[in-house]
């Protein structure tokens, strides 16, 4: 199946745009990644967001995203994974006519999952985004 990324919307354009020149080169380069692995995140375990089939990959402002994720979505050993600040949430969609299919691939938001206190996390901000996506169609 083919997998396409929707053009960056303003809110996600301006996502990256408050991120420093560090952390918007690497999600920058998550970005490109998905476009051509788009099962590269893993799975929310919990909220909304795992009920809708969103999906995450963390980064850190030091991190070269071809190392951060095998080919499966697997953290590499030793990589502390888990302890990464920053997501790139996103959402696939296939789509089915005549018999063919497309996945396509939006990047709903690309933040902090844990700013200072009174902050939104990157969470929140997404399931806020998708919801208002959802109640305009």
């Amino acid at each position: 199946m083919r997998s396409y990324l929707v053009p960056l919307s303003k809110t996600v354009q301006h996502d990256l745009a408050n991120l420093d020149p560090q952390l918007r080169a690497v999600a920058r380069d998550i970005i490109r990644r998905l476009a051509v692995e788009p099962g590269l995140g893993e799975h929310h375990s919990h909220g909304w967001l795992s009920t809708i089939g969103a999906l995450r990959v963390r980064f850190d402002r030091a991190d070269d995203p071809r190392r951060l994720l095998d080919e499966h979505g697997a953290a590499r050993p030793g990589s502390r994974y888990q302890q990464r600040r920053w997501r790139v949430i996103y959402k696939p969609y296939t789509i089915t006519r005549g018999g063919a299919s497309i996945q396509l691939i939006e990047i709903v938001a690309i933040g902090d999952a844990h700013p200072h206190p009174g902050a939104d996390t990157v969470y929140r901000i997404a399931q806020h985004r998708l919801r208002a996506s959802r109640s305009r169609t």
